[in-house]
């Protein structure tokens, strides 16, 4: 992971709550590694900690895949 440990534990609210922490962090890592400038990382991050939630990639997919299965019972494609 190319950000610090730190910033990736606000990202995904490990330790932190709704303190404004997850934004800075979610900014940061937008400019950085996304290479947006401070506002567009700023409002693409304000609209990404306020729409999702966040989960290490890969970890959510068993929880998914139940999740659908009794949503639709069968795969979309």
């Amino acid at each position: 992971m190319p950000w610090s440990d730190t910033q990736a534990n606000c990202i995904l609210e490990a330790c932190c709550g709704k303190d404004g922490k997850q934004l800075k962090a979610m900014t940061e890592v937008l400019q950085a590694e996304a290479g947006l400038n401070a506002h567009q990382a700023q409002q693409t991050a304000a609209w990404l900690v306020t729409t999702f939630d966040f989960a290490p990639k890969g970890s959510l997919y068993a929880f998914k895949q139940e999740i659908a299965r009794l949503a639709r019972g069968e795969d979309y494609e």
